[in-house]
């Protein structure tokens, strides 16, 4: 029986955006988490791309506007009350969701 390849995880809307490594540890930040965003890859390399290049409109937080990367929202975001957020693949998906 052939043995399974390992699966990485990038969770960009979830109690903890990030990477992770197994199921069980993607679950516990997308699980009835409201609007949550999440997708499997096959390396942990192609993880980490994917979620370091992601888009994110910051509609309430510190600084209102578009970020690149986790890091970079997560300090507009972090500790502001009832913040307001979401990621985008692209730079141009911010600005097709904005015109809506």
């Amino acid at each position: 029986m052939a043995k399974k390849k390992p699966k990485w995880y990038v969770v960009w809307m979830g109690r903890n955006p990030g990477v992770y490594e197994s199921w069980n540890e993607c679950i516990k930040q997308v699980y009835k988490y409201k609007g949550s965003k999440y997708k499997s890859f096959p390396s942990k390399l192609s993880a980490e791309r994917a979620f370091k290049n992601a888009y994110y409109v910051v509609w309430r937080g510190k600084e209102p506007g578009i970020y690149q990367g986790w890091n970079n929202v997560k300090t507009q975001v972090e500790g502001f009350k009832d913040a307001k957020f979401q990621s985008f693949p692209s730079i141009d998906s911010t600005f097709a969701q904005n015109e809506q």
